[in-house]
């Protein structure tokens, strides 16, 4: 008996209700301008300049300027695709070919991106979330490119690659206040906290003084004019912070290939053994801070909390823990899109908290209770 013939349907997806719904994605500031700053760094950027002007009419531009190597006009309509092409790095921190779109759009109506290489000219495409409901085609515009981004991109490259994002029409980001005082009191503590976020994501990409981190791409990271320091959540630097257990694992694969992960058990100074007032400041001892601080690709992902494994306590507020690995453990770990969290596989899990978890927890109440 012959199989029936199988017949197919070629179903395209609404372009206006695709783009609205991925709206909703569940991406926060911090976590949204990340996912742009990775896409920097993954061109081999040097220097990124973030800016987000606050307008007098409160309204809210939002510009990601680098100096890497930039695209050509193939290369800007494959990154505006909605799952671009695969990386040819599979350790590249732009991991599915979303992040730009979906991540600028959870606060923008309209996004462009001008760039060039070392080959083309500038080239600019912008998706407008307005003109796509009014057409409902997936129509990517090409609008005049104005010498004002021109400068803004010429800052960071000084005439040479590089790609510049642009975020307008931002309409979930900034509050309607009716008093300019707490518009600007808003706006401030907004920019103070992406600062720190990119301090504590991009620790090892911004300190090129330490030699643990030495083969590591560096950045220049610049918020608002202001360069971003490094912010170590383990206190390495302070004589009375010991790393207290580590160890290095092996994960087979299942296809003939192993992949290693690296845990670090810190406990931190307690508040009276800083060396100064500042540096207790800067350790931000809380039981939001404690717990596991997880680096995918030397890019932190995850952190504050015990990935299921206990309830926050302040007995072990000075403990955290470093665990880190690279890109080969992605799909063990269940990496998500936004790049902000991992689950362990079971066996791993056990590990940690059965075996490698008791003894510093241990260490970290004695300290703690007694000092």
């Amino acid at each position: 008996m012959e199989d029936e013939q199988i017949k197919k349907i070629i179903l395209q997806p609404d372009p206006a209700r695709v783009m609205e719904g991925l709206r909703d994605t569940g991406y926060e500031f911090n976590t949204a301008m990340a996912d742009i700053v990775d896409n920097s760094i993954a061109a081999d950027a040097t220097i990124i300049k973030v800016k987000v002007d606050l307008r007098p009419d409160n309204s809210t531009v939002v510009y990601v300027a680098d100096n890497g190597v930039g695209m050509d006009m193939n290369g800007l309509l494959n990154a505006m695709k909605y799952g671009s092409s695969e990386r040819i790095d599979p350790s590249s921190l732009g991991k599915f070919g979303l992040g730009l779109k979906t991540a600028s759009t959870a606060f923008c109506r309209k996004l462009s991106v001008l760039s060039k290489n070392s080959k083309s000219e500038y080239n600019k495409v912008c998706w407008d979330l307005d003109f796509i409901v009014q057409v409902n085609e997936w129509e990517l515009i090409r609008p005049e490119i104005s010498q004002d981004e021109i400068d803004i991109l010429e800052d960071v490259t000084g005439g040479d690659s590089g790609t510049l994002v642009i975020w307008e029409n931002v309409d979930r980001l900034m509050k309607n206040y009716k008093q300019e005082s707490n518009r600007k009191k808003a706006f401030s503590k907004m920019i103070d906290g992406l600062k720190f976020h990119f301090a504590m994501v991009y620790q090892r990409y911004l300190d090129d003084k330490n030699e643990e981190f030495k083969d590591v791409h560096h950045v220049k990271l610049y918020v608002n004019d202001e360069l971003v320091e490094p912010w170590d959540p383990f206190c390495s630097k302070e004589d009375n912070s010991h790393m207290v257990a580590s160890d290095e694992r092996e994960v087979d694969l299942g296809n003939g290939d192993t992949a290693k992960f690296k845990i670090e058990a810190w406990i931190l100074p307690r508040v009276e053994e800083f060396s100064t007032q500042q540096a207790k400041l800067n350790a931000r001892i809380s039981n939001d801070m404690e717990g596991f601080y997880v680096y995918r690709e030397n890019r932190l992902i995850h952190f504050g909390d015990w990935l299921g494994m206990f309830v926050k306590d302040p007995h072990i507020s000075l403990l955290r823990i470093n665990f880190s690995f690279d890109h080969k453990l992605d799909d063990a770990f269940n990496v998500d899109i936004k790049k902000s969290r991992i689950m362990l596989n079971d066996s791993i899990y056990e590990y940690l908290k059965d075996t490698f978890m008791p003894a510093p927890r241990r260490v970290a109440e004695d300290i703690y209770r007694k000092g």
